[in-house]
């Protein structure tokens, strides 16, 4: 199954309840209102697994933000297409009145992909959706050794990481305006461009063996981060998806 050409990726983390609420309401009735509308194809729910990658800090210094609903589609915007309309913005589980905007902390981001690095082809062989994946956010002042560092070292480089299946690479869509608050849309610290690494283990991430010391500490790595306004990297694990 490939990806969609357009992702939408929305962080959240609630605020007036306890997690397996949030985790509940978001699973089994906001996402599953997205992809039962069609205003997205498929969606995976993840949970950010608090632990550092490779050379870099953990990252609990940088996002505070511990859930992520990944959701693939067809529109560029799909918050603007008419199908979005029938999405509930309400919940029972929730306190009254029960809108979803006013019980968490949000910041969604539109995505468009550049690169589906497949080469096991995993995605023309029915795979489920991955149960890890690690994403590297960056904003290279460089944008044309960057693009090389990432085609010519650093995918191959990950692909030699044990578990590692495909990944994906996107740059920023338009900004999200739907009338919500504004810093949930805030595009001004986020780096441009975004790879999502697909795991079936993060045991050689979580441990930084050689591979994986390898691919996001070499010295073509080092200076790639080096070069960038922003540099993100997390790790997250499969909740539950929907879709698929």
């Amino acid at each position: 199954m490939s990806p969609c050409p357009y992702m939408l990726w929305v962080n959240s983390q609630p605020t007036t309840v306890d997690d397996a609420t949030w985790v509940k309401m978001y699973t089994t009735e906001h996402v599953a209102d997205m992809v039962s509308t069609r205003t997205v194809d498929r969606a995976s729910y993840y949970r950010a697994v608090r632990a550092p990658v490779g050379p870099l800090p953990a990252p609990s210094e940088y996002h505070p933000l511990n859930y992520v609903a990944v959701y693939q589609t067809d529109y560029e915007d799909c918050v603007r297409h008419p199908l979005y309309g029938g999405i509930r913005h309400h919940s029972t589980l929730l306190p009254p009145p029960g809108r979803i905007d006013r019980n968490g902390d949000f910041h969604a981001r539109n995505y468009k992909m550049v690169q589906d690095y497949d080469p096991e082809a995993v995605g023309k062989n029915g795979e489920k959706p991955p149960p890890f994946i690690l994403t590297v956010e960056i904003g290279p002042k460089d944008e044309a050794a960057y693009t090389k560092w990432v085609e010519d070292e650093h995918l191959p480089l990950v692909h030699k990481i044990t578990g590692h299946r495909r990944s994906q690479r996107y740059v920023i869509g338009p900004p999200i305006t739907d009338g919500k608050d504004p810093k949930d849309h805030d595009l001004s610290s986020v780096g441009k461009h975004f790879i999502i690494h697909e795991f079936d283990s993060l045991k050689p991430l979580l441990e930084n063996d050689a591979s994986a010391q390898e691919a996001f500490g070499s010295e073509g790595a080092k200076a790639a981060f080096a070069n960038s306004s922003v540099t993100v990297l997390r790790m997250w694990e499969l909740v539950k998806p929907v879709g698929w």
